[in-house]
């Protein structure tokens, strides 16, 4: 069904629209003011909360999986291992068929 996507992200690091502090906008001067604050805070949580760790994000036949690591050149290392362990997920089963209640039609004069 496709390859084996893999990412490497630093760990409590959120994905921030940065982009919007280039556009001329109204929230333009906003964003401007408060990206360094959410900067700072990204890089506070990833060293307080997740201790400077980091994350391989895999992505394969409709399945998604977080493998956390405690450094960078760990999670790196590793990537070949995660990447021959995920092409042998199976499979995802198929749905069940969603059966809904006949609708009611309603009778207007």
């Amino acid at each position: 069904m496709g390859d084996v996507q893999i990412e490497v992200r630093r760990s409590g690091c959120a994905d921030w629209p940065y982009e919007i502090a280039g556009e001329m906008t109204l929230a333009a001067p906003l964003a401007v003011l408060t990206l360094p604050v959410v900067f700072v805070l990204n890089r506070l949580t990833h060293l307080l909360v997740f201790r400077l760790g980091w994350t391989l994000h895999i992505w394969h036949k409709g399945r998604f999986e977080k493998v956390r690591y405690r450094n960078k050149a760990a999670a790196l290392a590793d990537v070949d291992r995660q990447r021959a362990l995920a092409a042998e997920w199976p499979p995802p089963e198929p749905g069940q068929r969603v059966r809904l209640p006949p609708r009611r039609l309603s009778r207007t004069s």
